[in-house]
């Protein structure tokens, strides 16, 4: 049980896929309406769909095919008319943070930041994804800025988070190749970039379509 919400355990057996999933079933201890769920939904697949684009245009630019970003999937389910959140469970302790949503950019897994920027490129300055925590390269519920701060309930800090990403972010190899454009904020750092050390292998990276982890059309996965 968490502080603010009420989360079980369970097992699925989905009839279109062989085998059993682990979830992580989330009941808020408040009342949630159905605008909460759609809007949690919609920001959801907003980000995968920059996922999938941003793996388009690593194909392309010529990285391998390991070097992919990719979004879990939340699900909404509904028993006697309560709606709760279905997410694929994954042990919290292998969870590690990439980026927050304010100041906390960790240069050390470029393929990360340069996502977010890239995003926001590919949005035409309305969108830049934050909130980059997984395992490897599979994020889970990642947040976004938005130009008219849409999912301020999701902590949507609108042109100011954007600013506070690219004040921190340092372009990368990957923000490089992607030819991807210094924005303003940049040029105006006073801070070092923060390159922690975080555990990230590419060889151990999720790259492959799963019930629960699809983005895409599976293609040869």
């Amino acid at each position: 049980v968490c502080s603010s919400d009420l989360t079980y355990y369970c097992t699925a057996y989905p009839k279109s896929a062989q085998g059993e999933y682990k979830l992580v079933l989330d009941k808020g201890k408040s009342v949630r309406t159905p605008e909460h769920y759609s809007e949690m939904l919609k920001k959801n697949l907003i980000c995968s769909f920059f996922a999938n684009q941003y793996n388009q245009a690593l194909v392309r630019a010529g990285f391998s095919d390991k070097e992919r970003v990719y979004v879990q999937r939340t699900s909404i389910g509904v028993d006697n008319q309560t709606l709760y959140q279905l997410d694929p469970y994954v042990k919290e302790e292998d969870i590690v943070t990439y980026t927050d949503n304010t100041v906390y950019i960790n240069e050390g897994v470029p393929l990360m930041t340069a996502f977010a920027h890239f995003t926001y490129e590919f949005s035409g300055n309305k969108f830049l994804v934050n909130n980059l925590k997984g395992v490897q390269n599979l994020l889970i519920d990642p947040g976004l800025h938005s130009h008219d701060m849409e999912f301020s309930e999701f902590g949507d800090l609108g042109i100011e988070g954007m600013f506070y990403f690219f004040r921190y972010h340092e372009c990368n190899d990957y923000c490089k190749k992607l030819g991807l454009q210094p924005h303003i904020s940049q040029s105006n750092r006073k801070y070092s970039p923060l390159k922690e050390p975080t555990q990230f292998s590419l060889s151990k990276c999720i790259h492959k379509c799963a019930f629960y982890y699809c983005n895409a059309p599976a293609e040869k996965e």
